[in-house]
């Protein structure tokens, strides 16, 4: 069964900077998202999982694309969204820091598809993209296991 994640890719006003969150189980950057919950639209859970990450309240602008990982049998489906209120918080039960970048420069540590994300948002296409990425098993074999050490960790602090 395929699962479904939402990004938000969130420009400034003159589109040269990027929202990153800096996520508090692997401490590198990231685009804010998540999760579609069951009954939810893949636009409203990038609306809802920016919130929760940033504490801005976003709208979208346009669907980029559908990214599917076969190795983590996930869609991950990209929107440009705006900002439209609320204010910056730079920690959360997800997030340790929330910042502006530079499209030119983005942070060192940056998750994988970060890079190919804002490429895909500043290509502008005139439909949603659908491509398929693909990571080094090693890769993806850490990332699961952080996955489930921070899911685990958080069920103890509860």
């Amino acid at each position: 069964m395929v699962k479904h994640t939402s990004l938000a890719i969130v420009f400034d006003e003159t589109r040269s900077k990027i929202l990153l969150q800096k996520r508090e189980d692997f401490r590198i950057w990231d685009i804010p998202g998540g999760m579609v919950e069951k009954g939810e639209d893949f636009a409203s859970a990038a609306i809802r999982e920016t919130y929760e990450e940033t504490g801005l309240n976003v709208e979208v602008a346009k669907h980029v694309g559908d990214f599917y990982r076969p190795q983590t049998k996930k869609v991950a489906h990209l929107y440009e969204c705006r900002v439209i209120g609320g204010q910056i918080i730079k920690k959360s039960n997800e997030t340790v820091d929330v910042n502006w970048f530079s499209i030119k420069e983005l942070p060192r540590r940056c998750t994988p598809p970060t890079h190919k994300y804002l490429e895909a948002s500043l290509a502008n296409h005139p439909e949603p993209i659908q491509e398929t990425l693909t990571y080094s098993t090693w890769l993806i074999i850490v990332w699961k296991l952080a996955i489930q050490l921070r899911n685990l960790r958080n069920r103890f602090l509860r």
